[in-house]
């Protein structure tokens, strides 16, 4: 836990519009919380579960907005922070079009069978983009078969 403790305090400081911001980090009795902001949202492992047609523009919007979270949290700390668990579950699309990442703060590493996970179980940012790989392999998948017309 003292780990996981030192994890989320960092993880409140990442202040990005595509990252689940972290509002209170504390202690009730014997008991540590941490308090996420609340918006409606579905993830894209829901998504996935309905098989849209989606158009490339929607695929590259929601890929682009994770890699700027993850940009930002590698770039803007003298420590970087890596997420290292990217997958659908952690991809939340908010109600009002927006692409938020979370599972910074809780470092839980994917099951050795994921997709996601790379296959030589490197960690931090290949780990990551790896991720991020896999990811727009699955969206691809959902791309209408008519192509747009020009």
């Amino acid at each position: 836990w003292e780990q996981q403790l030192i994890l989320a305090k960092k993880c409140a400081y990442l202040n990005h519009s595509n990252i689940l911001q972290i509002l209170d980090i504390g202690q009730h009795d014997s008991f540590w919380y941490i308090v996420y902001e609340f918006f409606e949202a579905l993830t894209l492992s829901e998504l996935f579960q309905n098989r849209p047609s989606l158009s490339i523009e929607q695929i590259v919007f929601i890929v682009t907005e994770v890699l700027k979270a993850l940009n930002y949290a590698y770039s803007n700390f003298a420590d970087p922070v890596e997420h290292q668990n990217i997958h659908p579950e952690q991809i939340l699309l908010t109600k009002h079009g927006g692409i938020k990442l979370r599972g910074f703060s809780i470092q839980c590493p994917l099951p050795t069978k994921s997709p996601y996970r790379h296959p030589n179980n490197f960690s931090g940012i290949a780990q990551d983009m790896y991720g991020i790989g896999t990811l727009l392999l699955e969206l691809s998948t959902l791309v209408a078969d008519t192509p747009p017309k020009i």
